[in-house]
């Protein structure tokens, strides 16, 4: 009977730790939602598109905390200028 090394079953247990993190955080379902999102829109920057996503629920506060603003006209997010 094969015997798992220590070093393995580490890597084992932190994954299992992982997953149960992502599944009970809802992460795992929202980054498959936008992973999904972005492949059937097949959109020009995926990278922009997750970002979007990733920040249309925080508040100005909580962009600002980044240095990222919310233009008032297109409720697009941008890189404050102000923030180095």
């Amino acid at each position: 009977m094969p015997t798992t090394s220590p070093k393995k079953a580490n890597y084992q247990g932190a994954a299992i730790n992982a997953q149960a993190y992502l599944k009970s955080s809802g992460m795992e379902r929202f980054l498959n939602q936008c992973v999904n999102s972005c492949v059937q829109q097949r959109v020009n920057d995926p990278y922009v598109f997750m970002l979007r996503k990733l920040t249309q629920n925080l508040t100005e506060a909580e962009l600002q905390q980044f240095g990222l603003v919310r233009t008032a006209k297109e409720k697009q997010i941008r890189i404050s200028e102000e923030q180095g």
